[in-house]
């Protein structure tokens, strides 16, 4: 423990002797002198391996469509597999990660003390379930106070929400719900109805009380919007496609017995399913772009991203149809359309989050994932879907906390990114009572190549496996393309991508997670790109498999889906167009508490900056105001 602490003085002390000026946390000047002196990304740029990759996302794509089709299936794989490095994929890739180079890294920290469990399944056990998230109102609380005095029912929120949805959403954001069950969503809330009744007869409307005694349930009327792939009681899943637009396959409604079991949970606490959300098809992308339901944009600007794949439910939350919704990660799915967004979100510790009846089109890649209005929001639906609660381990850990930080990561940042995470980092060290900040080298400065063709081959390969039988069966064209690409990977490519996981998940866990309890970067290295040009037909360019754009989006994120690990993004402020930038932090498996705490500390630091933003004061007029009946 004293050499830790030693070894953290001197970099203070090494960094208290450099020049910078800009932060008050003197490890944050060095960090600036050094990327200073790096060479920034801007969102343009793609590194030299996906030079070629317009190649699979633009003009192009419509003639090798039209030739593709023209040969035989197995004549289709061997053009596309010729074609694999325009993605970035050589045949050789990926190449292996080198063991000793990454057991060499930070070979000298100390290590941590050890930390005991953040977590506990039996609420007995727990310590300050609700005060590490005290200090702001959250949406379910708010709703909650309405439901309560009677201001506002369950049912009312319900008609009042699809009412305002068909009359007053902006046009271009018309496709966040693709299928909605309005009876299903109104019997859920009549029976909430009857239960808040119920609190406020019999116990005056005390909320506390009310949950206590079973009255009313942890999330009792709260709606939420749930992503096209997850399933749901009564409504088809069919990841982002159209129904009507394809051939050859049948989407049956959802049975009793096949709902996907995180659906289940969140429904038995009370929660109301308004809608199955908007997605990138099958999630085979970052921009959350889809030409089968292209009204969707970034929320605070209409010719912007709004990310990807979970993109309906990040825009629903940030539309306040919802507080709390749930999406699914692969590769950064929960993390790019919140950071886009400017929203919190959570993707925890791989199968924290039941997988159970859910089609995983990547097993050991994917996780069940959260974005909220808030923090507090997003540990309440944690809780109630992992079925844990927060231990006295997570304020212990917070009061001698220790964050690495590695210059390469903020470096290969745009600039403004990687001013406004540092400063989002700044503020954070504020607001803990020591330095937290170490800083340290995660990987070699030659991973990014490996990392990004170990996840794209384990993805997409999985990806393949999975829907092949949709090629040229009326899916977009870069979809196709998309899984064609998967069938063409090799067997040994995909071991190669596998035994990858493993080094990086063993250097993660031994190297990494020893040393320091949370790792901190800029969650995306640029704000949403520019949309593709939707007024041009779809074999000209829909931008969903552009490839240059994903990596800039989803290079940071990939790494807690190889790793298994959980990874939080919080808001952290605007760049010179407006666009949110979020900052990402990515803990040891099972720290979910540690990074919730974590980002509702940095919530509370930036709540008013943020809230008095123009960006945010001008999103208003497009929201939806749950009580505007009542005014």
């Amino acid at each position: 423990m004293h050499i830790r602490w030693l070894y953290i003085f001197i970099c203070l002390v090494v960094a208290t002797s450099s020049h910078g000026d800009n932060f008050s946390n003197p490890v944050l000047n060095e960090l600036s002198e050094k990327i200073d002196r790096g060479q920034h990304l801007d969102k343009n740029y793609y590194p030299p391996w996906l030079a070629s990759s317009d190649n699979v996302s633009g003009y192009e794509l419509g003639i090798k469509k039209s030739l593709l089709w023209l040969l035989s299936p197995s004549a289709r794989v061997d053009f596309v597999r010729n074609d694999l490095p325009n993605s970035g994929i050589n045949t050789n890739d990926p190449v292996l990660f080198n063991k000793q180079e990454l057991d060499a890294l930070n070979l000298y920290f100390p290590h941590l003390p050890k930390r005991s469990p953040f977590e506990t399944t039996h609420l007995a056990d727990a310590s300050q379930s609700i005060e590490l998230f005290n200090g702001n109102s959250s949406g379910v609380d708010y709703l909650h106070s309405l439901f309560a005095i009677g201001t506002l029912k369950p049912s009312q929120l319900v008609y009042d929400t699809y009412a305002w949805y068909d009359q007053n959403l902006a046009d271009h954001l018309k496709d966040v719900l693709i299928k909605t069950e309005p009876r299903l969503a109104f019997d859920a809330a009549f029976e909430s109805d009857q239960r808040w009744q119920k609190c406020r007869e019999e116990y005056g409307g005390q909320i506390a009380l009310c949950k206590q005694k079973g009255v009313v349930k942890p999330l009792d009327g709260i709606p939420m919007v749930v992503k096209d792939e997850l399933n749901v009681l009564g409504y088809t899943t069919s990841g982002g496609l159209n129904p009507r637009s394809i051939t050859d396959h049948e989407f049956p409604p959802i049975a009793i017995g096949q709902e996907s079991r995180v659906v289940t949970l969140m429904k038995d606490a009370g929660m109301i399913v308004l809608g199955k959300s908007n997605q990138h098809i099958f999630g085979l992308g970052g921009t959350g772009e889809n030409p089968h339901y292209p009204k969707i944009a970034n929320i605070f600007s209409p010719y912007h991203v709004p990310g990807g794949s979970s993109s309906g439910t990040a825009l629903a939350v940030a539309l306040n149809l919802s507080p709390l919704s749930i999406g699914t990660d692969g590769g950064g799915s929960v993390s790019i359309p919140a950071s886009a967004n400017g929203l919190p979100g959570l993707k925890p510790t791989l199968n924290k989050l039941s997988t159970d009846n859910y089609d995983d089109a990547a097993p050991g890649l994917v996780s069940i994932g959260l974005i909220g209005k808030n923090f507090k929001d997003i540990a309440t639906g944690y809780s109630v879907s992992s079925a844990t609660y927060p231990t006295a381990a997570v304020s212990d850990t917070l009061a001698d906390l220790a964050i690495g930080i590695d210059p390469d990561w903020f470096e290969h940042a745009d600039p403004q990114v990687a001013q406004r995470a540092m400063v989002c980092l700044d503020r954070l060290s504020a607001r803990l009572d020591h330095n937290p900040l170490v800083m340290m080298q995660f990987m070699p400065k030659t991973f990014r190549h490996q990392l990004w063709a170990s996840h794209i081959i384990l993805f997409g390969k999985g990806e393949a496996d999975g829907k092949a039988s949709f090629i040229d069966r009326g899916v977009p064209d870069e979809t196709s393309i998309a899984l064609t690409m998967g069938l063409a990977l090799t067997d040994e490519q995909v071991k190669n991508a596998k035994e990858n996981q493993i080094r990086l998940k063993t250097h993660f866990d031994n190297n990494l997670f020893t040393k320091v309890d949370v790792l901190a970067m800029p969650t995306t290295l640029t704000s949403a790109p520019a949309k593709a040009n939707n007024w041009l037909p779809q074999y000209v360019d829909r931008g969903e498999l552009n490839l240059s754009k994903a990596y800039l989006l989803a290079i940071n994120t990939a790494v807690a889906n190889l790793t298994e690990n959980p990874r939080i993004t919080i808001p952290c402020g605007f760049d010179s167009d407006n666009l949110p930038i979020g900052l990402q932090l990515m803990g040891a498996d099972h720290s979910e508490y540690l990074l919730l705490a974590l980002g509702h500390l940095l919530e509370q630091e930036m709540m008013e900056e943020l809230a008095d933003d123009p960006s945010v004061m001008q999103l208003q007029h497009m929201t939806f105001d749950p009580t505007a009946r009542q005014r």
